[in-house]
């Protein structure tokens, strides 16, 4: 026990051993305000070692900030169980945000979804501004129908076909050639619409004369009567009846003109027969609008064949050593419809559309046993091929 001051008495106060050597007596303090001694934790729930920001320990053994996981579990923030944060505001609210031109991870990396906007009178951003993709209101992605720039110069090339500068293949139809073609057609629709006008006129006549005809007689209406003679016997002097029956004898002129006009009609309607024949012959050749054409003689010489019209007939077959140099395959040859190349050699061999091939100047790389075939339009220049040793197989065909 020690005494303590109070109101110059002395009373029993509490006292302790010090940890520095357990024996040593020493007063217990209390916080002058409410009393309560004080003390220092050393051990249980609410011990533990202070750190500084940035200390790495493999072992922690102070006091570690807990969350509740799922089942009401308590566990410590790690790397292995990170805090739970929601993010709800910030580039990053609702979802995950990405840094601009960071690297992608199939099956890892995450995204916000993005979305767009719709409105009926779109607004607009300026130079530099952020802004959110226009859609439209039953939601598809707003793009524009135009190209905003012309493609540059002599670079409109359709897969590896130069358009601006590529020459037409032997046998290929030319712009002049296909309008000379299309003048003479229309030189014949021509012709055509003058036959069809012609006949019209010639069928309206027709079906003027067949109005004349009854069964096969041709009914004439004679307008002015010749000078007859009229013989009777028995001759009873009253007006006729419809039961009366008179003769007239036409002269020889009457019926000579008679006798004309019905070979004249006889020849009209032979010609008219075969006006309708040739006329339908013409139609089951028109489809639509357009006349139909088959091209059954020979081409004049010098013009351009139109597509591919004959077929090849021959085919020459060589054996070519590879000496490993450039050696030549195929001579050029305008009359080349086909050419096929086998690999026998037993190595690479370089085969090139011109001449000179090498393993850096070629046109295919053909592997040992391989086989390749020149493509259409036929290709009729010289062909050339390196290889080291061996035989390549191959057949023109003319």
């Amino acid at each position: 026990m020690s005494n303590a001051p109070r109101d110059e008495n002395r009373v029993p106060t509490l006292l302790g051993v010090s940890s520095a050597d357990g024996t040593t007596p020493t007063k217990v303090e209390v916080n002058p305000s409410t009393g309560a001694v004080l003390t220092e934790i050393t051990g249980g729930s609410s011990s533990g070692t202070e750190y500084t920001e940035g200390d790495t320990d493999a072992s922690i053994t102070g006091t570690a900030i807990l969350w509740e996981d799922a089942s009401n579990t308590l566990r410590p923030a790690s790397a292995a169980k990170p805090f739970p944060v929601e993010i709800i505001a910030g580039a990053g609210s609702g979802g995950t945000a990405a840094a601009d031109d960071a690297d992608f991870t199939a099956g890892t990396t995450s995204g916000t979804p993005a979305m767009g906007v719709y409105e009926a009178t779109p607004t607009s951003v300026t130079d530099g501004d952020l802004g959110t993709v226009g859609i439209t209101e039953d939601r598809r992605l707003k793009t524009s129908s135009t190209i905003d720039a012309a493609l540059p110069a002599g670079t409109n090339n359709i897969g590896d076909v130069d358009v601006l500068s590529s020459a037409l293949p032997t046998g290929a139809s030319t712009s002049a050639k296909q309008d000379t073609i299309i003048g003479h057609l229309d030189g014949v629709e021509t012709t055509l619409g003058t036959i069809d006008t012609d006949t019209g006129n010639i069928s309206t006549k027709i079906d003027t004369l067949a109005g004349a005809v009854s069964g096969t007689e041709f009914q004439v209406d004679v307008l002015t009567m010749p000078t007859t003679t009229v013989q009777a016997t028995n001759l009873d002097i009253r007006d006729l009846t419809s039961t009366d029956v008179v003769t007239a004898n036409l002269s020889a002129t009457d019926n000579a003109v008679l006798d004309n006009i019905d070979a004249d009609t006889s020849a009209i309607q032979t010609a008219t027969e075969a006006i309708q024949t040739a006329v339908e012959i013409l139609d089951n050749a028109i489809s639509g609008n357009e006349m139909q054409v088959d091209v059954v003689g020979a081409l004049p010489a010098g013009t351009n064949a139109i597509g591919k019209l004959t077929q090849p007939a021959t085919g020459t077959l060589a054996n070519i050593t590879m000496t490993g140099s450039s050696v030549t395959l195929a001579a050029s040859n305008t009359s080349r419809r086909g050419l096929s190349i086998y690999n026998d050699a037993g190595v690479v061999v370089y085969v090139k559309f011109g001449s000179t091939a090498s393993s850096t100047s070629f046109t295919v790389k053909m592997a040992d046993q391989s086989f390749y075939e020149l493509p259409e339009p036929v290709y009729t220049g010289i062909v050339t091929a390196l290889g080291a040793s061996g035989d390549v197989r191959v057949t023109e065909n003319t």
